[in-house]
């Protein structure tokens, strides 16, 4: 892997970066840690971190000093934003975090953090900021409040503000505020209140007085349907009369609850928001049932998380994905949830219908035993994780990779997991003949996130095994590269 990188020039032309946990993401961080960012990536304007916690506070802050444009998703009990202490970003205009806590918007519109931000995007995590006492380490002294936001924030350059995942409290608490003379689009979307106490002063607030550049303002607000009456008197039929927006519309949803995550539950909740509905779907994290799409004209988004338990009318089912289908979907996870058993015939007509009505799908999750049943192809899909139902000695009696590669002919990643292939003799010949059937394929992986100890005698003799077949692909540790990161989970990465 570090050959690439130090034998070839793309690393001169490249603009974006975007870094998860994976194999070849480690490969390129050491070799950036140890390299002048400047010297080996010249013209590099944008740095997405996702699964942040698997990188040194320090690289991420030193990575988005010289940047234009920052991306940074940290995950940890005490975000690493605040580990940082000081931001000094000087270059950054353009960022887009998730963070833990709601204090944490603070420390980032803190005075000259980052005094080129025009354009912010950031996603809460959690409400509330809970200080265990178990915790190691000095705990934020930074509380959200009025009193906090106006000694330490300052959001005079903000051109377009994205909030997501906050209680309308707290909306209004940030607005009233921050001063923004310069901003020009406010959205907030997955917004939460229990009561609807809080929507008069968000009413009042959002208007030219306090933000005389707002030309664009969108909302996606969520109340409990027993408020529904009290919403119809109050909020619905003043809505020409009192707001300054004209563009309002509401409908009722069945959401999903998680307990200790685990979906549990559903309740039934008022989506209030500005139209188009399709607009602030661009957004959101999760979509539920269908009134995500009987309500927007086109979808489009890079990856949606579909959540439904409504799968016995397939008639509407199909109006669902021919509505995707119009927009742009790059990534469809789809999960079923609270319902009676499905057949699986009934599931594959479903994946039937995603290849089918996706020509622009990339990843796909999806069992075997589904995909199997399916007659649709799909020539856009590049990643597969392949979802096994059992444990399997002899994996090309189980798993037909003909048929999988005349329904996705181009596949660059293939995962298996759940269901654990046995390291023997078979196993190497499984490999093989996936190599040579996929001609377009780059990484294997093998019982992703395998929780079952290998001994490393094991390990040396499948390599061996593997280098020792004979296959172009395969011949050595110059052609591919084989390592064994978790358990018995291996990674196979083809030059």
């Amino acid at each position: 892997m570090r050959q690439i990188f130090t034998t070839s020039n793309y690393l001169l032309l490249l603009r974006t970066i975007i870094l998860d946990n994976s194999d070849s993401c480690f490969a390129f961080y050491d070799y950036w840690t140890n390299n002048s960012l400047t010297t080996i990536i010249p013209k590099l304007e944008r740095l997405i971190i996702k699964k942040a916690q698997y990188y040194q506070c320090g690289f991420i802050d030193r990575s988005l000093i010289p940047l234009s444009t920052g991306c940074y998703y940290g995950e940890n009990k005490w975000s690493s934003l605040y580990e940082l202490k000081n931001l000094q970003w000087s270059h950054t205009v353009q960022l887009t975090l998730t963070v833990q806590f709601p204090f944490e918007i603070i420390f980032v519109l803190q005075n000259n953090a980052i005094p080129c931000l025009e354009y912010l995007y950031i996603t809460i995590e959690h409400e509330k900021c809970t200080r265990e006492p178990y915790m190691n380490g000095p705990q934020p002294q930074i509380e959200f409040c009025e009193n906090h936001i106006l000694q330490m924030a300052d959001a005079t350059r903000l051109r377009t503000l994205v909030l997501r995942h906050l209680s309308l409290h707290n909306i209004t608490i940030l607005i009233r505020s921050l001063n923004m003379p310069l901003l020009k689009k406010l959205i907030v979307v997955e917004i939460f209140d229990e009561t609807l106490v809080h929507y008069e002063e968000l009413r009042q607030i959002i208007n030219h007085k306090r933000i005389p550049c707002l030309k664009e303002f969108y909302f996606l607000i969520c109340f409990p349907e027993h408020v529904y009456e009290e919403f119809q008197k109050t909020i619905v039929n003043t809505f020409d009369s009192t707001w300054p927006f004209n563009n309002l519309a509401y409908h009722i949803e069945e959401q999903l609850l998680r307990f200790y995550n685990i979906d549990k539950k559903t309740k039934r909740v008022i989506l209030f928001y500005t139209s188009p509905l399709h607009m602030l779907l661009q957004y959101t994290r999760t979509v539920f049932n269908h009134s995500f799409a009987q309500y927007s004209r086109q979808i489009n988004r890079r990856c949606m998380r579909w959540k439904c338990n409504e799968v016995d009318n397939l008639t509407q089912l199909t109006t669902t994905f021919n509505k995707l289908a119009a927009g742009y979907v790059d990534t469809l996870i789809l999960e079923f949830y609270e319902m009676k058993v499905i057949k699986r015939s009934e599931r594959a007509y479903i994946i039937d219908q995603i290849l089918y009505m996706s020509p622009r799908l990339s990843q796909l999750t999806v069992e075997w035993e589904d995909l199997s049943l399916c007659s649709r192809s799909n020539t856009n899909v590049k990643h597969l994780r392949l979802r096994l139902n059992k444990n399997c000695k002899d994996p090309d009696v189980y798993v037909n990779i003909n048929y999988l590669v005349q329904l996705l002919p181009s596949i660059c990643c293939l995962e298996t997991s759940h269901g654990y292939l046995s390291f023997n003799e078979n196993l190497v010949k499984f490999i093989v003949k996936i190599v040579d059937t996929i001609d377009r394929l780059v990484q294997l992986v093998i019982n992703k996130n395998g929780l079952l100890r290998l001994d490393p005698k094991v390990e040396v003799s499948i390599e061996q095994a593997i280098f020792n077949t004979g296959n172009k692909r395969l011949l050595n540790s110059k052609m591919c590269q084989i390592s064994f990161p978790h358990f018995n989970e291996l990674r196979i990465w083809l030059s």
